[in-house]
């Protein structure tokens, strides 16, 4: 007889990956410097003392608050949105953020984690650091932190032990969701993993920022999608109901993620039916996620200030107006397409490398986020699968991509640029790594491959690209941030922890 070794399945090599990444990336990078990771962290902290909305403190009354000892002068705002939090939760996160810019230089010293165990939320002072740039995000995007967040309070817990199992349980919600999800599709499954196992999901599923969130629930709102899409078969009334479900959950994450809920109905539009029952079923789908989003994104506008002007010095500052800048644009729409082509040319629209490869606050290096990329487009083009969706189904899909690029671009046009400026700066490839699981159903079938592929071929590959990003992530961490290989850093720095 002879034996053949069995490739592992799809679902057990994503929780392996997804386990694996969230152990090493929740105790390698340093806290703090996961991009925004500390503003994150604020927010987080502030809806677990009950508070649904930021707070406004004036600089003019309250010169010596935290939020007000920053940046000054021309073009910063006299007032400061953030809110009161425990002092040395603040301290602590300030102080290891500022340690953490230093890598660069001096790599960082795990040690430095010693300084801090015994600061503890207990204290009764509070402080006011301003965080304008997350102080908008609903508490959707930080449930797992924000719970954290609360038993910690309640028992009065180390504020650096607390960091950390925040980033822990983020990344195992995480884990579970894009687990799940590759559970939930009947077919591409092995495709499904690669796009989910992305190494800046990797990176960003463990920290404290809202990725991680976003990254799970996107994967499981279009896998059910494609899996009631691909059994083909009218949706029953409690179908809908979880797919509106979902619709309303991407409704209250960041911009553009509720634009999917588009791309989930074109998924299922074949099996809505017809005339009013059509009508009425898309109207269940789409209208939660779309009131969702604007009663969110209306309510705070209010408490919006730039926040560039409030943490760059004076030479970065700009003039930065939402409605002036809305104003700019209806009356020189003529200039919108070439405002589009500057910042497509100077590479600032759609960044490869930090699509693939975000770690921290940096990203892989030359060539190897695009190799990423063109791996996974490859794989997932010489699938071999004839039976895709149809040619409208992917027209919709290309139309939910752009519009995505397109309202992130001019999102960040609105509150980071200055009023009329001829290109579009702050746009990050990060934004974009959620909607890597719409390119599944967009580019199956879409070649037709002429030969036969073995069956063994699709696994093997799949294992491949995303375990080869993983290690480089894993790689590209340790020796950014403490100048050695990985296997050598995660025993220094559990050493110091435990």
């Amino acid at each position: 007889m002879r034996m053949r070794r069995q490739l592992p399945g799809p679902v057990l090599w994503t929780a392996g990956v997804s386990l694996v990444a969230v152990l090493f990336m929740t105790f390698v990078l340093p806290i703090g410097d996961a991009l925004d990771e500390a503003e994150h962290a604020f927010r987080a902290y502030q809806l677990a003392l009950g508070h649904l909305y930021p707070q406004f403190i004036s600089c003019t009354a309250h010169p010596k608050a935290v939020g007000c000892t920053g940046e000054s002068g021309r073009l910063v705002p006299h007032r400061r949105v953030g809110g009161y939090l425990n002092e040395p939760f603040f301290l602590v996160l300030h102080k290891l953020f500022r340690l953490s810019l230093g890598h660069a230089g001096s790599h960082f010293n795990p040690k430095l984690y010693a300084k801090f165990l015994g600061a503890t939320l207990n204290g009764s002072n509070s402080v006011f650091p301003h965080f304008e740039n997350t102080a908008l995000y609903s508490p959707v995007n930080y449930l797992p932190q924000t719970v954290v967040f609360w038993f910690a309070r309640v028992f009065s817990a180390p504020v650096l032990a607390t960091l950390f199992i925040a980033r822990l349980i983020a990344g195992l919600v995480w884990a579970a969701l894009v687990t799940w999800s590759v559970g939930l599709m009947r077919r591409w499954r092995w495709l499904w993993a690669v796009a989910v196992l992305v190494p800046t999901g990797l990176a960003q599923g463990p920290s404290l920022s809202a990725d991680s969130v976003v990254l799970g629930a996107v994967a499981v709102a279009v896998a059910y999608a494609l899996r009631l899409a691909h059994a083909g078969e009218p949706l029953r009334r409690s179908q809908i109901a979880r797919l509106a479900a979902l619709g309303l959950v991407l409704g209250l994450l960041k911009l553009p993620i509720p634009l999917v809920v588009a791309a989930m109905v074109a998924i299922v539009w074949p099996l809505l039916g017809r005339g009013r029952a059509r009508s009425g079923a898309l109207a269940a789908l789409a209208l939660p996620c779309l009131a969702a989003a604007a009663w969110w994104n209306l309510t705070v506008d209010a408490y919006f200030l730039p926040y560039r002007n409030t943490v760059f010095g004076p030479s970065l500052r700009q003039k930065i107006s939402q409605h002036g800048q809305i104003h700019y644009i209806l009356t020189h729409v003529i200039a919108v397409p070439a405002l589009l082509w500057n910042t497509l040319s100077s590479g600032r629209l759609l960044q490869v490398s930090q699509l693939a490869g975000t770690y921290g606050t940096n990203s892989f290096r030359g060539w190897i986020g695009m190799i990423w990329v063109v791996a996974a487009v490859a794989l997932a083009l010489t699938y071999g699968e004839r039976a895709g969706p149809t040619r409208r189904t992917r027209a919709w899909l290309v139309g939910v991509l752009v519009a995505c690029l397109i309202v992130t671009a001019f999102a960040l046009y609105l509150t980071w640029n200055a009023v009329g400026a001829s290109a579009i700066e702050g746009i990050q490839g990060r934004y974009f790594a959620p909607l890597l699981v719409l390119f599944v159903p967009l580019l199956v079938g879409a070649v037709r491959v002429p030969w036969r592929i073995p069956h063994w071929f699709v696994p093997a590959v799949a294992m491949t690209i995303s375990g080869a990003g993983a290690i480089v992530l894993f790689e590209s961490t340790a020796w950014t941030y403490y100048h050695q290989t990985a296997w050598q850093v995660l025993p220094r720095v559990v050493n110091v922890l435990f």
